[in-house]
């Protein structure tokens, strides 16, 4: 059973990333087809995940800007986007759970 900070561990998917990508630029990567299937799979799994968490950073930090700027002003527009970008954001969180 793999661990929580394992799951959330975007780096080490970017290291693996590399690293399959790497390993199919090798000529014997495809002598065994099925491996590769399964391999080139995985890769695929992996640069969704890694995008999926990457974008939701980004978000994140976005979603933080906005609490900076509502708190500096009354200001009711920000408000408004700062409560759709949260609702967004936990959107695609509970999705991903």
């Amino acid at each position: 059973m793999a661990t929580s900070w394992y799951v959330f561990d975007v780096s080490a998917k970017e290291d693996e990333i590399k690293r399959i990508e790497k390993e199919a630029y090798e000529p014997s990567f495809w002598d065994d087809p099925k491996r590769a299937q399964t391999h080139m799979q995985r890769l695929t799994r992996l640069k969704e995940t890694v995008q999926t968490w990457r974008e939701l950073e980004e978000q994140g930090n976005s979603l933080l800007e906005l609490v900076d700027l509502s708190l500096g002003e009354e200001d009711a527009s920000l408000e408004k986007q700062l409560s759709q970008e949260a609702e967004s954001f936990f959107r695609v969180l509970e999705d991903k759970e």
